[in-house]
């Protein structure tokens, strides 16, 4: 799943395999998805945000419509997007703005009138397309200093979500 870009090392890649069967991906500073768990699969591939070549979780929020679905508080998701990407220090960040902003205008006026900042972690909810609505206790982990590189893991934040959680992961539906 890597992108040219970016090399995900061995022990990330240890730790992703760990995880299981929480939901765990890795992005770059412009929401690309580089490496993602079968939780991650499971959880995100049915609502189409690892699709693209290379997945983005910016272009999935931004441009594409069924983002809106997936994040019943859309605004909270655009937010965290934003707040991300306005960190990034990655050379390709500008490259990367200009794109989406020319494939999603509404991308380019948030992204310039942005300024808030918040922590890298919180709850969003999510509709899962056979779990129904989730709700996603996220954590942010940065592994920025060499690869620029941040691991997502989602938790259940409570337990609708943990039962959804775990049906999902043993492959008996929801």
């Amino acid at each position: 799943m890597a992108d040219h870009r970016d090399a995900l090392r061995p022990t990330v890649r240890a730790v992703l395999t760990r995880l299981e069967p929480t939901p765990a991906l890795v992005i770059n500073q412009i929401g690309d998805v580089i490496a993602w768990n079968n939780g991650g699969r499971l959880l995100f591939g049915p609502s189409g945000l690892l699709d693209g070549s290379p997945p983005n979780t910016n272009r999935y929020i931004f441009a594409d419509p069924r983002a809106r679905e997936t994040f019943p508080d859309w605004e909270l998701a655009a937010e965290i997007a934003l707040r991300q990407l306005r960190r990034s220090t990655c050379p390709h960040t500008e490259e990367f703005v200009a794109s989406l902003s020319a494939e999603a205008p509404e991308f380019g006026e948030r992204f310039a009138a942005f300024t808030a900042d918040g922590q890298p972690f919180g709850e969003i909810p999510f509709q899962h397309p056979a779990a129904g609505t989730l709700r996603l206790a996220y954590e942010l982990l940065d592994l920025s200093i060499v690869e620029q590189q941040f691991l997502v893991v989602c938790l259940p934040a409570d337990d609708h979500t943990r039962r959804a959680f775990d049906r999902l992961s043993a492959g008996t539906g929801c």
